[in-house]
């Protein structure tokens, strides 16, 4: 036993997971009310899931066979993204139920690890590796300055997030300030 932890993961690796763990996390409630206030109202957003249906076109009867394939072939495109969107809305929902009942209390995250050495969140819910809005839900509970390295890196993230990501570190950085 001792001697396939010590081959498929390094002792450093362990040490990161278990430091991942003992890291406490608190759900950052004025996102968590602004997140519920936009999943009421209906309000759009590219990162948040419609709370309604889009409509699926009605077709017209005196259109021709071309006119009725391409009605086809929206009817099944508006019928995916509904799809998509549904399941999105629901993973969303259970996030917010969830970062609820947490209410104030700091909690935990238990990891787990691949073949590979990757390291993944075991909650299936509500995680710090989830899609941005539900990552926007948490924070950690003993929050630090970032520091020079902590600006830089996120700096980095944010050209990255507005598409600029084929660049050097350090010109994302530039681009950013």
């Amino acid at each position: 036993h001792k001697e396939f932890i010590s081959h498929a993961y390094p002792m450093k690796h362990i040490t990161a997971v278990n430091h991942m763990q003992k890291t406490a996390w608190k759900v950052n409630e004025p996102l968590l009310e602004f997140t519920n206030d936009c999943i009421r109202l209906g309000l759009l957003s590219e990162h948040l899931p419609r709370s309604t249906p889009l409509p699926v076109p009605v077709f017209d009867e005196t259109g021709t066979e071309e006119d009725k394939q391409n009605w086809k072939v929206d009817c099944k495109r508006i019928h995916g993204i509904n799809k998509q969107n549904t399941c999105e809305l629901i993973v969303l929902r259970q996030s917010t139920s969830v970062a609820r009942e947490l209410g104030t209390k700091a909690f935990y995250f238990p990891y787990t690890c691949d073949f590979r050495g990757r390291i993944y969140s075991a909650s299936t819910v509500l995680n710090p590796q989830g899609p941005d809005p539900i990552k926007g839900l948490l924070q950690f509970r003993d929050g630090k300055p970032l520091g020079e390295s902590g600006v830089y890196w996120s700096a980095v993230n944010i050209a990255n997030k507005y598409g600029y990501d084929s660049v050097s570190y350090d010109d994302r950085v530039k681009w950013v300030f």
